[in-house]
């Protein structure tokens, strides 16, 4: 089969963004973009299918519905901690989905997020792409998934024994998923795009990274840091918010516990339970006035038994099976961002988003990983002392942990925390002033050269108005 859409007038046309709309994040990172392209009069259109793409039609974005992986059969997988993440037949109707909307949207350029097929059906359309993605789901990362040592040593043989990791462990995932090739060989093309690097862009790359915090090797021209891309989410506040501003201001230590879109939510709701054992219930569909709530006595290091913690959580939209507490605030979503404010301790799965708005706000974070990414993400939060990772199963550990916290936990260094807010805040013009470079230099950026070359290959160089949303 042979692909290759002819579109004219180029200013004129969208951009099309491809997000896997089952994940939270996936969704805000393009969303950060897209607004700024929209501000410079870019006009947007997302497609792809999941709750999370709710967002993006609160804003104001048309979302056009196209097939995708469901979330329960995508994380299913990785929790089992299958590499074979996709079946060929899947990605060959994924990229039959994004062949039919390039077809009909005729955009500019796509920008992907978390959509495995983008790079390979824009290399059969021929169709300039961007994607946002971290450096750990890139073949350039530094640092490999499953370490065979605890520690490499800093030194050149240290350097060697990673390197052999690295190529091993992409090696065999490339070769678990045989998907990538077998669909690009029916359509004419090389096998460039694998398990490896399929989430990367074919004319840009954004990282949505620290440096520090996700370590890249052998970076190409096309590959760029812009920062963390987390939205600041104008959530109102819940009605229990200023019980809790004043719990906090009698002297109770503040827990924020989220576990993400794609957080379970039988361990959300265990979380909660172990938590409070002991505290006082609220009355089932009883809500306790000023004079029935208990007295609650001031911090001190060991009173995690006389409940000192107040928990927030935000459930990212899942069910959870959870009764009910006087010391426990639960929602859907939160501004994290005014919660993180006043907290002490972030409680979380290890997703890229919550660990950025911790790392912006100075608060040590216990990382309770279920997923592969969740766990290399928490070994790179201990590896800058900024937390600590635990077990789903090892709540005794992080009941002492919290006991602990005073003396032994390590809050974020405030360079770092200085360095990762204004990062934030630049990674949305950053990342549109590169993707408007490459719509200037015709959709190029000097990468053809780069599309048909393996992860094992050495990296070439790559070079590098009005709101207008679509209705």
């Amino acid at each position: 089969m042979k692909w290759a859409f002819t579109f004219n007038n180029h200013s004129s046309r969208p951009i099309l963004v491809l997000a896997y709309g089952h994940t939270l994040s996936h969704v805000t990172r393009a969303l950060v973009v897209s607004e700024e392209l929209c501000r410079r009069g870019h006009k947007v259109i997302f497609a792809g299918d999941g709750r999370e793409l709710q967002h993006a039609a609160r804003k104001g974005f048309e979302v056009k519905r196209i097939l995708e992986i469901p979330g329960d059969v995508l994380f299913g997988r990785i929790r089992k901690r299958s590499l074979k993440f996709v079946r060929t037949d899947e990605l060959q109707g994924l990229v039959e989905a994004d062949l039919a909307i390039v077809g009909a949207v005729k955009p500019k350029w796509v920008l992907s997020d978390g959509r495995v097929s983008a790079r390979l059906s824009t290399q059969i359309a021929k169709v300039p792409h961007v994607a946002i993605v971290n450096v750990s789901s890139t073949h350039h990362r530094r640092e490999p998934y499953v370490p065979i040592l605890k520690r490499f040593p800093e030194s050149p043989l240290g350097e060697r024994l990673r390197a052999l990791n690295l190529w091993l462990e992409m090696r065999l995932f490339d070769a678990a998923v045989s998907a990538f090739p077998t669909v690009a060989r029916r359509y004419g093309m090389n096998a460039s795009v694998t398990a490896t690097n399929c989430l990367e862009g074919n004319e840009l790359t954004l990282l949505p990274d620290l440096p520090e915090f996700m370590p890249s090797r052998g970076l190409p021209a096309g590959h760029h840091y812009v920062g963390p891309m987390v939205p600041y989410l104008d959530v109102p506040d819940p009605p229990w918010w200023p019980r809790v501003q004043a719990l906090k201001k009698a002297g109770h230590r503040l827990l924020y516990l989220t576990l993400g879109s794609t957080g379970a939510a039988e361990l959300l709701g265990n979380l909660l339970e172990a938590r409070i054992k002991g505290a006082p219930e609220r009355p089932s569909g009883l809500e306790m006035s000023s004079s029935d709530r208990p007295a609650y006595k001031p911090f001190s290091k060991d009173s995690y038994a006389e409940g000192s913690w107040i928990v927030v959580a935000s459930t990212g939209g899942q069910k959870v099976p959870w009764g009910g507490s006087d010391r426990v605030f639960v929602a859907d979503y939160l501004n994290a961002d005014k919660v993180l404010e006043t907290a002490d301790l972030v409680v979380c799965h290890g997703g890229n988003g919550t660990i950025y708005q911790a790392l912006c706000h100075g608060v040590p974070i216990l990382g309770i990983p279920a997923i592969p990414d969740q766990e290399y993400n928490m070994r790179r939060v201990e590896a800058l002392g900024c937390g600590r990772r635990v077990k789903p199963s090892d709540i005794s550990v992080w009941r002492r942990f919290l006991e602990k916290l005073p003396k032994e936990a390590h809050a974020v260094g405030k360079e770092l925390a200085y360095r990762a807010a204004r990062e934030r805040k630049r990674s949305a013009s950053r990342a549109a002033d590169l993707m408007e470079k490459v719509l200037e230099a015709g959709g190029s950026t000097g990468t053809e050269g780069c599309r048909d070359r393996s992860p094992a290959s050495p990296p070439c160089s790559r070079g590098q108005k009005k709101c207008e949303k679509s209705p």
